[in-house]
């Protein structure tokens, strides 16, 4: 299930501000053991420093990256709209082309009964040579055989 987008937005700002764990401010409440436990704090914190650091280049790294893939999917989903609407502007389109081609093939069929001849897949009328001399008609050349 998707998170809100605010969700994600936050969890974002939470790991932008928070990847660097190698400089943690370390404070005490305690009056007297307060110094020593915080140098205990620091000295832990000079040994593992190796660690942090690490830790703390693979944070801010998979933060950075994390933010370029968030822009790059923004700009995918404002692409995305934009590619519905010009599909539906051609869709619409074609539609209405496919009505004006069935208007028109109704037409031509009434107009072809109409006069008692239809039209052949060539484009031509019924008619061949010998019925209106020649006129109009689609003539094509004899072979003839040379002895």
């Amino acid at each position: 299930m998707a998170e809100p987008e605010g969700a994600l937005d936050f969890d974002l700002a939470l790991l932008r501000s928070n990847y660097d764990v190698a400089t943690p401010p370390f404070r005490s409440h305690r009056k007297l053991l307060g110094r020593p436990i915080i140098f205990l704090k620091n000295f832990a914190l000079e040994l593992l420093i190796q660690l942090l650091v690490r830790q703390t280049a693979y944070n801010g790294a998979a933060s950075r990256l994390i933010t370029h893939l968030r822009h790059q999917l923004d700009r995918m989903a404002e692409e995305n709209g934009h590619l519905a609407q010009r599909l539906a502007v051609l869709e619409a389109r074609l539609a209405s082309q496919s009505q004006d081609s069935k208007s028109f093939e109704t037409e031509t069929l009434s107009v072809s009964d109409a006069t008692g001849g239809g039209i052949d897949q060539h484009g031509s009328r019924g008619n061949d040579a010998g019925e209106n001399g020649g006129v109009g008609a689609r003539s094509t050349p004899r072979l003839e055989k040379r002895r």
